[in-house]
């Protein structure tokens, strides 16, 4: 009985020379009979080696996360997550970026289900534009979620990682030194006597 007048059913047992409790329910919303059969429920997981208190704490968080958490909502929390080390107009960037190109193509997806050429698919279209920068970019911030989905355990890998070299390179424009500039205009290079 607690202080607050509540009633429970409750277990002892021990798993890995640990003394352990485990709630079987509140009495009289759990009958005997439930109270028991959950018994024998968490004694059957102990014969077979595995900790009730862990698995209940583990299917808990699976429900909190929910089944199949998609792409759109894990890079939000991933967004949620890095934007207070970001400046304030940068992370707006990011998060219309990805609403733009990336969340129409792959946003309502289950993260655990997309593929490479699906991701490639949505960064062509980015390409097409001749944005060839911002399609890289948007790779990174991709490959970035996918990254903190197999850190938070909702992810088994990171598919961008495939796509490496997939992209077009960007066209980098080669700007002439200091000493070039110079010379063409005419004026004695730095490091010579006038």
């Amino acid at each position: 009985m607690n202080p607050d007048g509540r009633r429970y059913w409750r277990m002892s047992y021990r798993f890995a020379e640990k003394q352990k409790t485990l709630s079987l329910g509140v009495y009289p919303a759990v009958t005997l009979a439930e109270a028991r059969k959950r018994r024998d429920e968490i004694k059957e997981q102990l014969a077979n080696g595995v900790d009730p208190s862990v698995e209940r704490r583990a299917s808990k968080a699976a429900a909190a996360l929910g089944t199949d958490p998609t792409f759109e909502v894990i890079a939000r929390e991933w967004h949620a997550l890095k934007s207070s080390a970001w400046v304030a107009s940068y992370s707006k960037l990011i998060l219309s970026r990805l609403e733009a190109d990336v969340f129409p193509a792959i946003g309502r997806r289950p993260i655990a289900d997309i593929e490479p050429p699906e991701i490639l698919a949505a960064i062509r279209k980015v390409e097409a534009r001749g944005a060839l920068d911002l399609a890289g970019h948007e790779m990174q911030a991709v490959g970035a979620v996918f990254r903190y989905a197999v850190a938070t355990g909702r992810a088994t890998r990171d598919p961008t990682q495939d796509l490496r070299g997939a992209l077009k390179p960007a066209g980098r424009q080669q700007h002439p030194s200091c000493d070039a500039a110079r010379g063409a205009a005419g004026l004695p290079s730095r490091g010579s006597r006038i």
